[in-house]
């Protein structure tokens, strides 16, 4: 592989992280509103005090986390604190660090995603094959429309269909969460029927939304095998 391919990638890939992080930097400031102030008022409706000086407290913040400061003070501050692994402390579990959030989440993510990935390459490999199979059932073909607008619905679209179908129309899945709030978190049979009841809504659109991808490639491959398997008898 060619050292100036491989530096043209790195460079591109340099340049995507460089203009997400300044999009995720730049949005919130150029929402209308203080987030701050508003964090503090749900907080404070919540708790029921009345006898809070919402602004006062907001400039507090603001000072303590730099929010006062010019905007590219801000910026190279928001840099620093990407290379510290120092995001801050969450607005919403004040004061949990925004990086104890994340580390939370992490392995709820990755048993998310490895297990809707292994069951959609499983389905849409069989899928796939099934439908360059010469004699498979004509029925098939009409899967491929329906997998193929799913795949290009993003994945939080399709979550958000299935949650408000399968969870407000049809109240057959809990709307969040990884498990039931009132229970403890535990390593035996019943939690994880329940860790996993929990995941089918989010797993089943992480699978609606890929499996297409993983059929029409396996398709191609499957034909282009297949081309060259009649080529070699001929």
């Amino acid at each position: 592989m060619p050292i100036d391919y491989v530096a043209k990638r790195t460079l591109q890939l340099l340049l995507i992280v460089f203009i997400a992080v300044t999009f995720n930097f730049l949005i919130p400031r150029l929402i209308p509103g203080d987030p701050v102030e508003s964090a503090l008022q749900t907080k404070i409706a919540v708790s029921g005090s009345v006898s809070v000086d919402v602004q006062a407290v907001a400039a507090a913040y603001r000072a303590k986390f730099g929010l006062d400061k010019p905007l590219w003070i801000q910026y190279v501050n928001y840099w620093g604190g990407i290379f510290s692994r120092d995001l801050g402390v969450s607005l919403v579990d004040f004061p949990q660090p925004v990086m104890e959030k994340i580390q939370s989440a992490v392995p709820w993510t990755l048993g998310l995603l490895t297990l809707s990935t292994f069951i959609s390459f499983m389905l849409g490999s069989i899928l796939g094959a099934l439908l360059a199979w010469p004699r498979a059932p004509r029925a098939l073909h009409f899967l491929v429309p329906p997998f193929m607008l799913l795949s290009s619905v993003p994945f939080f679209l399709l979550a958000i269909v299935l949650v408000f179908t399968f969870s407000v129309i049809v109240p057959w899945f809990p709307p969040g969460g990884g498990f039931d709030p009132v229970s403890i978190l535990r390593f035996d049979l019943p939690m994880l029927v329940d860790i996993l009841y929990h995941a089918v809504l989010p797993a089943l659109a992480l699978v609606l939304g890929s499996v297409g991808f993983w059929a029409l490639g396996m398709r191609a491959l499957m034909v282009s095998i297949l081309g060259e398997a009649i080529k070699a008898v001929a």
